[in-house]
């Protein structure tokens, strides 16, 4: 029996197999994210795990949409993953995203 709802199976397997539709679903969560607390989920989630698996192919588009879009870059401030990421990443990451990160994240 599955974990996860399909939804959540199919968003997987993008991120994993296809990650150029992932990132556009991505997008669309955050876009449509209510609170901070969605946009929370997100980051923690699909937006961490892609940029951990595909982060140095997106991390152009990732900086540009965070210079352009206040509400990606308030989600890409919830995206840890210093421990699974490739560092040169996780630098870029952080110098969009100014601001305190959690104990123990690197910077």
């Amino acid at each position: 029996m599955p974990v996860h709802g399909w939804a959540t199976q199919l968003l997987v397997h993008q991120i994993e197999e296809e990650p150029e539709e992932a990132w556009d679903l991505i997008l669309g969560l955050v876009a449509r994210a209510s609170d901070d607390d969605s946009l929370g989920w997100v980051a923690a989630g699909p937006l961490e795990d892609l940029l951990c698996e595909h982060g140095k192919t997106l991390i152009d588009r990732v900086e540009q949409r965070a210079r352009t879009d206040a509400k990606f870059n308030q989600c890409l401030r919830g995206v840890w993953g210093s421990n699974r990421m490739e560092p040169s990443v996780y630098a870029r990451i952080v110098s969009v995203t100014p601001g305190n990160r959690p104990a123990g994240e690197r910077a």
